[in-house]
């Protein structure tokens, strides 16, 4: 038994070793059938792997390099981010901080001008009291200044503050920007022939407006413009009755919900209509003497031939005039009636209306939601008129713009209404009179024409609301006017034209300077984009000690006494 055994754990292990045996000879053989492996080769491969291996290691390098890179850039971004941030709620507290100061001094500087307002009053006062003037003659003295001064002194109190306090001072400086460009008569890029007027009613309403009530420049600016030009002498026209018929487009033209619109257009009128009746009474004197000369070496001349009113078109002009008149009386019912708005409020309305359309922002409702008081305009162009009378309603709620009726102008309109219908029903007696007594018909005309000219040269009291001072204390309006885009706006005064020139000069010439130094640039090619980058690098190391500067002015300024005793920009400047 064993050794059956035996004999059969020997063939196992014979067999194993066959098959060992086998496998190595055709191991043998397959090595033999490979050809040999040259060893420059191998060499050659052994390097392309290394070189393989070193160009991943220095990609691998550059990757993380650029992971760096982008993380410490993500990083730079948010921090300057969180600087920008902090500036921000940092100079709004500040300024909420100085508010409780700056109405501490715009109080102090109230007093101080009401009390040299006080003893210049009384000082205008007597001296309107001459010496040895009877009591009667200084009484009325003494009421016409009573009437006069508080008007006058709230005026030069107003304008006083508006240039001495805090928000009078950032007023004025935003009225220096964001002012609007004309708008484009033809496709921007499009030659005339070649295309159809965008908005010709708006080009033509903003031109005509901006042109007879600018309100960024004056008619000596305006002058170098030919379609202004032309539109200001058909103004002062009055063939075929041009000027008034001018005055009737104006009419439909101008915002007639602002107070100082109707009175600039009233006053207007009536001035132009007084200095008409001036050169009408100086065109009558000379038809005069021509007729006493003329019937002098003739004594069967006649004058008719030079008296006033004749001609084919003398029924057309005295038409204008009853729309004149129409004109006049729908301007004094808005303003009686409190159909405008006016005063200080409204000029803050006003500015805030300008720039949030210049800056592609406007008043979304009549009551803004709460966290959503703007809304940003559709990029297709300007805002139209819809969106800014909605804008302007909302501002007007903002800021509790009162009405304005226009001071004492619609008691000056009440007398001015009463005069024409007495020279109407004198001019009714009258020509009953004539045609009684058998008169031509030529002196009919001669008489409506004498009624026009009484009635203009009786306009001489409105030139009272010409003069500086004592025109607004009589009217009350804040004025007003248009800019490029035929938008409303708060008027500028002759000094912050001035500036505002400046300014833009200013600016184009930096524009100019800006674009020799990109063609400049472009010349020199990549030195020029090298410089480039430094100089961004520059701006930015700048910006960033820039807004260190400002971070610090805030510290000193809220969490230190210096605030209250030295100028806030003054501390940033020690920073810079």
């Amino acid at each position: 038994m064993a050794s059956e055994e035996d004999k059969a754990a020997t063939g196992i292990q014979a067999r194993i070793r066959a098959r060992n045996a086998k496998k190595e000879v055709e191991s043998k053989k397959a090595e033999a059938a490979e050809p040999k492996a040259d060893p420059k080769k191998s060499d050659a491969k052994a390097g392309d792997e290394a070189a393989g291996a070193k160009s991943e290691s220095k990609g691998i390098i550059s990757r993380g390099l650029a992971k760096t890179g982008n993380a410490f850039g993500k990083a730079g971004d948010f921090m300057t981010d969180g600087l920008v941030k902090l500036d921000e709620t940092l100079a709004a507290q500040e300024e909420k901080n100085d508010e409780a100061v700056k109405r501490l001094l715009d109080n102090a500087t109230r007093k101080t001008v009401q009390k040299v307002l006080r003893v210049a009053g009384t000082s205008v006062r007597e001296s309107l009291k001459p010496a040895h003037a009877p009591q009667w003659l200084c009484d009325v003295a003494v009421y016409v200044h009573g009437w006069a001064w508080p008007d006058i002194n709230e005026t030069l109190e107003a304008q006083i503050m508006a240039s001495l306090s805090s928000g009078g001072r950032k007023l004025t400086q935003s009225k220096l920007q964001h002012w609007a460009k004309a708008p484009e008569l033809w496709a921007p890029g499009a030659k005339p022939w070649r295309s159809w007027p965008v908005r010709p009613f708006d080009w033509l309403r903003a031109k005509i407006l901006h042109s007879l009530l600018p309100a960024d420049t004056n008619k000596f600016g305006l002058a170098r413009d030919p379609v202004s030009l032309a539109i200001i002498i058909a103004k002062t026209t009055s063939t075929y009755g041009i000027n008034v018929i001018i005055f009737v487009w104006l009419f439909l033209l101008i915002d007639r919900s602002d107070e100082a619109q109707l009175v600039r257009y009233i006053l207007s009128f009536k001035t132009f209509q007084f200095i008409s009746g001036l050169i009408s009474a100086a065109q009558l004197g000379f038809s005069l003497m021509t007729c006493l000369e003329n019937t002098a070496l003739d004594s069967t001349y006649s004058c008719q031939a030079t008296a006033p009113g004749q001609g084919s078109t003398q029924p057309w002009k005295m038409f204008l005039e009853l729309v004149r008149v129409m004109l006049l009386l729908a301007c004094g019912v808005i303003l009686a009636g409190g159909g405008a708005w006016g005063g200080p409020e409204e000029i803050l309305a006003l500015e805030e209306v300008r720039v949030a359309a210049a800056t592609g922002k406007l008043i979304s409702s009549r009551k803004p939601p709460k966290g959503s008081t703007y809304v940003q305009l559709e990029p297709d162009g300007p805002p139209t008129r819809a969106q800014i009378k909605k804008a302007l309603a909302a501002a007007r709620l903002k800021f509790g713009v009162p009405r304005g009726r226009g001071g004492v102008l619609p008691k000056f309109l009440l007398l001015d209404f009463t005069i024409i219908i007495v020279l109407l029903l004198s001019l009714a007696l009258k020509l009953l009179t004539l045609y009684l007594k058998g008169a031509p018909g030529w002196i009919f005309w001669s008489m409506i024409y004498y009624t026009k000219l009484t009635w203009a040269l009786l306009s001489f009291p409105f030139l009272l609301f010409l003069a500086p001072v004592l025109g607004t204390s009589l009217h009350h309006a804040r004025p007003t006017g248009y800019d490029q885009a035929g938008n409303l706006a708060p008027l500028l005064s002759g000094s912050l034209m001035k500036q505002k020139l400046a300014k833009e000069e200013t600016e184009r010439l930096a524009r100019e300077e800006e674009e020799a130094n990109l063609e400049e640039q472009r010349k020199r090619g990549d030195a020029a984009g090298l410089l480039q980058k430094v100089q961004r690098g520059n701006k930015t190391r700048k910006d960033a000690r820039k807004v260190g500067a400002r971070i610090a002015r805030h510290a000193l300024s809220i969490a230190t006494p210096v605030g209250i005793f030295v100028n806030a920009n003054t501390i940033e400047k020690w920073f810079s």
